[in-house]
């Protein structure tokens, strides 16, 4: 008798557990969507385990917890207000429909220097920065992860990368592995990779279609003026590298000799300008270490 009493009460705790609501699992990503054109948008770390992102014209707060997991959307028309994550984030972040104009007022369209970010692309987006910032600011201490399915094209202010570093900076980890990516340098800097006075950092290309174009005296893929390529492997998409005046399609800045480039796959095609080598150094940089296969 009281084995059936106890099998009853069991039972019925079992169907209110069943009734109640689940409680959300802790690796559950929190999601959020901000829109550009109302403000600034800074994501910052608070504590070991929590995201917060600060925005608007009149700062406003949301946090999460989940740092890992964190998943944030950022729309928007054409703004003068800028993206910042802060060193030490680590988010996944899509970008849908974002046109970032910083030229004239000054400043970086999207800064992650020191950060971790898996970028995808969603629609339409534009990134334009000022003076001696690149249009996306990956450099050296970041680490950037580029894919999707949309567009992106990153303009750097003078003496900053397209996507990389700005004015004497590196470029950063910079992958790119899908999406239609146009990264055009200012004067001195490359399109993907170092800004003036930086080497490439280390730059892969996996997929997508990309086209890098290098400023005056920039490689359109690796180092910026003075400096080598760094680390360049691509290993598929199709990827079309343009030097600016001085500098090699795929390697050295003016003065910067190819770096460690590696082309195992992908339709690549690499110029160079005046003296510049198509794939390895800049005008009076030396080739470097070059590996083409496939």
């Amino acid at each position: 008798m009281k084995r059936k009493r106890f099998l009853s009460l069991l039972l019925c705790a079992a169907l209110i557990f069943a009734l109640l609501p689940a409680a959300p699992a802790a690796s559950d990503p929190a999601e959020f969507t901000f829109d550009v054109s109302e403000g600034n948008i800074t994501i910052q770390k608070v504590g070991d385990s929590v995201l917060q992102v600060v925005y608007g014209p009149a700062p406003q707060t949301t946090t999460a917890p989940f740092l890992e997991t964190q998943e944030i959307t950022i729309i928007g028309t054409t703004t003068s207000y800028g993206v910042k994550v802060e060193s030490g984030v680590k988010a996944k972040i899509t970008l849908s429909g974002v046109d970032i104009d910083r030229s004239i007022s000054g400043g970086c369209a999207f800064d992650m220097t020191g950060a971790t970010v898996e970028l995808t692309l969603a629609g339409v987006n534009n990134l334009k920065s000022g003076f001696a910032n690149a249009g996306l600011q990956a450099p050296s201490g970041a680490k950037l992860t580029i894919g999707g399915e949309g567009e992106l094209t990153a303009i750097g202010g003078s003496q900053g990368a397209g996507i990389g570093g700005g004015e004497l900076g590196s470029g950063g980890d910079i992958t790119i592995s899908g999406g239609t990516v146009a990264a055009s340098g200012g004067s001195d800097g490359a399109g993907i990779g170092g800004g003036e006075l930086g080497s490439g950092g280390e730059i892969t290309i996996s997929g997508g279609m990309v086209t890098a174009n290098g400023g005056d005296w920039g490689a359109g893929i690796g180092g910026g003026e003075g400096f080598s390529g760094g680390e360049i492997t691509i290993s598929g998409g199709m990827v079309t590298a343009n030097g600016g005046d001085w500098g090699a399609g795929i390697g050295g800045g003016n003065n910067g000799d190819g770096g460690n480039i590696t082309i195992t796959g992908g339709t690549v095609t690499a110029t160079g300008v005046l003296n510049a080598a198509g794939i390895g150094g800049g005008n009076n940089g030396d080739g470097g270490n070059i590996t083409i296969t496939g």
